[in-house]
């Protein structure tokens, strides 16, 4: 009975709430940036490959780092929001989170950016609540379904774990912008899914 209830939820929820894409493609996001030396090189790799992601920004670092947000919008990459402080929800009042939705608003007229509509809860955590606000202001959650796994295991494993083989069409795929082993492996996962012919687009 509780995984029929939970099943009934995700399916009222799922037209808003994004863990896969039905699609031929693959997205890779990255998270928790800008940062200021890595983020220049994610953009410089991205190019070299011609790749567009996503990425899902940190309020309190693009409060620091501007001229890099700027860089990826004139890049043409997709800039999402993943709050402003990297907490969980349950720590988090549901007026700091309005206050925090709300500086989106104020980043673009300020850093004239333009933001997507998609925000990533730190740890893929949500309330009802503040599921709720994101659905009535005219957000999706964008969750992930392949985590790499960047800041936690080494580089091989890392590797594997979003190598072509355990991919499929549709996935969208967890990075993180501000770890130099990502840094390190990104050319030679989009080496991989250039030579096997695996499309990578941003949301």
């Amino acid at each position: 009975m509780k995984q029929l209830i939970k099943n009934f939820i995700f399916f009222i929820i799922s037209p808003f709430v994004i863990k896969k894409l039905n699609t031929n493609a693959v997205y890779i996001t990255f998270d928790d940036g800008p940062h200021p030396e890595n983020t220049f090189k994610v953009i410089d790799i991205l190019k070299e490959y011609d790749v567009h992601a996503s990425f899902f920004v940190s309020g309190k670092e693009v409060d620091k780092y501007p001229e890099v947000l700027k860089a990826l919008y004139e890049a043409g990459h997709s800039i999402c929001y993943h709050a402003y402080e990297h907490n969980h929800a349950s720590e988090k009042s549901f007026g700091t989170f309005i206050v925090e939705l709300d500086k989106v608003s104020e980043f673009e007229e300020q850093y004239g950016v333009k933001f997507k509509r998609l925000y990533r809860p730190p740890y893929g955590e949500l309330t009802i609540m503040t599921l709720y606000q994101l659905i009535v202001k005219g957000w999706k959650v964008v969750l992930w379904s392949v985590d790499s796994r960047d800041s936690f295991d080494g580089s091989e494993q890392v590797f594997e774990n979003v190598s072509s083989k355990n991919i499929v069409t549709g996935d969208i795929l967890l990075f993180h912008d501000d770890y130099d082993l990502t840094i390190e492996l990104l050319p030679k996962i989009l080496a991989q899914y250039k030579e096997v012919g695996v499309p990578c687009e941003k949301l």
